[in-house]
This record gives structure tokens, C-alpha cells and sequence, in this order.
């Protein structure tokens, strides 16, 4: 065989060889996308595999700030190793706003080459709550008004849905509703319900949120009970209790 087709063949078996590596070096990062509430914990998996015998990999993971990557250093709160022969593992605890962002592990096996997994993406929210309600009575010519204020905890995102309800009917009149944010980057929302009515007895309002962060709306109720009476249209003697009831 003439040595320039040695060459050739040698040349091509090579060629299959490193792209047989190649195909068999693989690395896979799950979950891709991941949701958490503030102070829940995470935890991302790196599987990796090879086709032929090597000793256990190093394997770093990076988070991505900007256009660079970070490497992550174990912590109180970022604790990493192997959950077994094949797959590391990244578990972020107690998460906060600052935890979003993008995580990558690389996987190095000594005399090989190494590898980076397609990232994983992490999206941390705050729930909107505790909400509570601050009412005030408003007495003017013998009659009385009510204003109540229901306000959330900061939160994020600052997508949400904020309804009222008097005794479960929702109602859209008397509502003004704002938004704030603070100086973590979180929202704070306040709205108020003006009932320009005189309060009868077992009145029950209720203020509601949706938010990404909760399975099920969060509410927070008012009530109302009334004592005294009215004598020819008029109203002679009111006392009220009222009691805020969170659902």
C-alpha cells in the first residue's frame, strides 16, 4: 500500500476516533427552567457520560453575571458534589431575589478535555403576602361611610390581579389601587375601597390577589357587625366591631 494512502487511512481512522469521543462525551444540565418562592430551596443536576474508562471528573459550576462567568464557592447557602457516579448536583438554599440568573457546570475529565452543560435557568419570586386591611369609619349628617385599605407584602414579579368583593359579590366602584417599588427592587401595591353607604349588619368585604408566586389566590376578609337600630329613617346609635379575618 503506497504510504500516502497509509497516511490517508491513518489519518481518517483519527478523524473517527476524536468524533467518536466527541459524540460520546456528553454533559446535561436539569431542570432547565426552575421556579422558586424567596427562602425555598433549589437544587440543579449535572449528568455526564463517556464512552471510555476515565477516573471521576472535576466538575465546577458557574453562574453567569453579565457576560461573564462566576464559579460558584460552597457555602452556607450553596452546597455542591456528586449524587453518585455520573451525576453532580448544585443545591442553592433558602433562595433569594439575587439567586436568579443562570447556573452552568462544567465537567473536566483529566486527559480528555472537558465539557459545559446547556444552562439552567433559575427565577426566583416573592408571594404578596401577608395582606391586611385597615379600615376607617367616616361619620358625616348622621350618616357613615367606610373606606378600607388593603395592602401586600413586597413581592415579584410586579404582575399581579387585585379584586374586591362586598359579601362575594366583586365590585369595581369606590376602588383606587397603586403601585410602588422599594429599594430591593420589589412591589408593594395598596388599594382602598370607599362604600359611601351607611354599614348595615354582617357586612363582609374581601380583598384578593393573584400573583405567579401563589398556587391559589391569597385573601384577606373584613367584617362588619353593626348594634343599635334606625328610627325613622335615621340613624340614632351605631356601634361597630369589625374583624379582619386572612384567608
Amino acid at each position: 500500500m503506497p504510504a500516502r494512502m497509509i497516511f490517508f487511512c491513518l489519518t481518517l481512522l483519527e478523524f473517527i476516533l476524536a468524533a467518536a469521543d466527541h459524540t460520546c462525551f456528553r454533559v446535561t444540565q436539569t431542570p432547565k427552567r426552575a421556579a422558586a418562592n424567596r427562602r425555598e430551596d433549589i437544587t440543579f443536576y449535572c449528568t455526564f457520560s463517556i464512552c471510555q474508562q476515565s477516573s471521576k471528573p472535576n466538575v465546577i459550576w458557574w453562574k453567569q453575571v453579565g457576560n461573564e462567568r462566576v464559579q460558584i464557592e460552597a457555602s452556607g447557602r450553596q452546597q455542591f458534589g456528586f449524587e453518585n457516579e455520573a451525576t453532580a448536583f448544585l443545591s442553592l438554599l433558602r433562595v433569594d431575589i439575587q439567586d436568579s440568573g443562570h447556573y452552568h457546570c462544567t465537567v473536566n475529565y483529566q486527559g480528555i478535555g472537558q465539557r459545559s452543560g446547556t444552562p439552567s435557568q433559575l427565577f426566583v419570586r416573592v408571594a404578596p403576602v401577608p395582606l391586611k386591611i385597615t379600615p376607617k369609619l367616616h361619620e358625616e349628617n348622621s350618616l357613615v361611610s367606610l373606606t378600607l385599605l388593603c395592602e401586600t407584602a413586597a413581592f415579584y414579579p410586579e404582575d399581579f390581579t387585585l379584586a374586591w368583593y362586598k359579601n362575594g359579590t366583586k365590585t369595581t366602584v369606590g376602588i383606587n389601587t397603586s403601585k410602588v417599588q422599594n429599594s430591593e427592587g420589589l412591589y408593594e401595591v395598596s388599594s382602598s375601597l370607599f362604600d359611601p353607604h351607611p354599614p348595615s349588619s354582617n357586612l363582609k368585604y374581601t380583598c384578593e390577589i393573584s400573583h405567579i408566586s401563589l398556587k391559589t389566590p391569597a385573601v384577606v376578609t373584613h367584617r362588619i357587625s353593626t348594634f343599635g337600630g334606625f328610627q325613622k329613617g335615621e340613624l340614632v346609635a351605631v356601634s361597630f366591631v369589625t374583624k379582619c379575618i386572612v384567608e
